[in-house]
């Protein structure tokens, strides 16, 4: 089976960015002598998925090379929405199922992609895959990391910075992607745009559970989706402000020292 990954490294930059790095775009903030997007790259490059690599970026990347780093780059301007970059860069995929995920989630290696396309083996007569990292599971490799949670019967959870989705099933997730690019980093959010029912029940009791989602996701969408918890903390950080490079300067510096 065939599994591409669109990775989105599109929008603008923020201020701090520059201020605070020097850096032109966040995927090139130095992250311990390298650009945080190329530990993402070649993190996929040097796992056993044997899909394509497509790239949505700004011409930044261009310049900087990374168009050559993988199998497609589709350049985008800066003031282009998230949903927006994901409908572009899906339209490049070719393969059974498309992992989409951001630019600026550093902490990823290639075991992480490998259990990743070994989950999406495992799971795939379902259309929808959601990874789902714990509070506890991301405190251990990030310790102090600031991060948006929900509360589920599994525990103080969020969304990862990633999911996968059967090609032949994005017609389905087309009138989706608005919702879900908005509320991606928060359990709490997706439940929202999922029934307000199933919002009260997680604020005020954390009892609802993955396969209960699951089954609203079915309901209200038609997708017959997957939720995994995943052991792999690293998809739940990605750089959103000044605070999480350090966090993630912190983790690789540790990792050196080891």
């Amino acid at each position: 089976m065939k599994i591409d990954f669109l990775v989105l490294a599109g929008g603008g930059n923020p201020d701090w960015t520059e201020k605070e790095f020097s850096a032109e775009h966040k995927n090139l903030i130095d992250i311990c002598g390298k650009p945080s997007i190329s530990y993402v790259l070649d993190a996929i490059k040097n796992s056993k998925n044997e899909g394509s690599i497509i790239l949505v970026g700004t011409s930044i990347l261009e310049k900087a090379g990374f168009s050559n780093w993988v199998d497609k780059f589709i350049e985008v301007e800066p003031n282009q929405s998230l949903a927006e970059n994901v409908r572009i860069g899906e339209k490049a995929a070719t393969g059974d199922f498309i992992v989409i995920m951001g630019g600026d989630i550093p902490g990823i290696t290639h075991e992480t992609i490998n259990a990743i396309v070994d989950n999406i083996n495992n799971y795939s007569n379902y259309e929808f895959i959601v990874f789902v990292v714990t509070k506890d599971e991301i405190e251990r490799k990030f310790p102090g990391s600031k991060r948006t949670y929900g509360r589920i019967k599994e525990g103080l959870s969020k969304v990862g910075n990633l999911l996968a989705i059967r090609r032949d099933s994005l017609p389905k997730l087309d009138p989706l992607i608005d919702k879900y690019t908005a509320g991606r980093k928060s359990l709490i959010s997706l439940a929202f745009s999922f029934g307000i029912f199933n919002i009260i029940k997680l604020l005020i009791t954390g009892s609802t559970s993955i396969p209960d989602l699951e089954k609203i996701f079915l309901k209200t969408t038609g997708l017959n989706a997957k939720g995994i918890v995943f052991p792999y903390g690293e998809i739940g950080v990605d750089i959103d402000k000044p605070s999480d490079v350090y966090d993630i300067r912190n983790y690789y510096s540790r990792r050196l020292n080891q």
